[in-house]
């Protein structure tokens, strides 16, 4: 019984996902396919190169551990995005249902999104940082688009970007939390005498 109530539930969950996904992809405003398609291309390169650049203005101001956290989430996240892609192997939406329009290339499979978790992972380091309002509302709102631009493009279903974004983000607060613990017992350390 249980088995046959997971099933039920499985099949539910990936008839709503392709239906919000329709009404995203199917009904979307075409003017907007080229913003989209920028919006989804600065994911990557945008968190990797932000992510450096903040490591050394963040080591400048003396904040080592959030330092290393620009550079060890990134890494953590795209190395989890890539294992979970391999096991799971979700295919792409377009080519499980003729309907949705591919707009742009889809790579490996689906689950969970890459530039959405890669958007997230920088947004939350930022945001871990610099905890102000004004840094995180504009961060969010940047990845949340890179995730939505997915949908628009019709290469992820919704619940690739919602795992996208909590991988993201679940990954660089473990990496926040890691790098503060090593920060802190490092400064604990005596000096070895000779």
């Amino acid at each position: 019984m249980l088995i046959f109530w997971c099933q039920m539930a499985a099949c539910y969950s990936q008839s709503l996902d392709y239906r919000i996904l329709q009404d995203i992809n199917v009904h979307r405003n075409t003017k907007l396919d080229g913003t989209f398609k920028i919006i989804n291309h600065t994911g990557p390169p945008i968190c990797f190169v932000a992510g450096v650049g903040l490591a050394g203005l963040l080591h400048l101001q003396g904040k080592k551990a959030d330092a290393y956290n620009q550079l060890v989430a990134p890494a953590a996240n795209l190395i989890l995005t890539i294992a979970l892609k391999e096991i799971i192997g979700r295919p792409r939406p377009y080519s499980t249902y003729p309907a949705i329009q591919n707009l742009t290339d889809g790579g490996s499979s689906a689950f969970p999104s890459g530039h959405t978790s890669t958007a997230f992972t920088l947004a939350t380091a930022v945001t871990l940082a610099y905890p102000e309002w004004y840094i995180a509302v504009p961060a969010y709102a940047w990845a949340g688009t890179v995730g939505y631009s997915t949908m628009h493009l019709g290469v992820h279903y919704p619940s690739d970007v919602i795992a996208g974004a909590l991988l993201g983000s679940l990954t660089t607060y473990a990496s926040y939390r890691l790098c503060r613990y090593l920060s802190k017992s490092e400064g604990h350390k005596k000096p070895v005498s000779i």
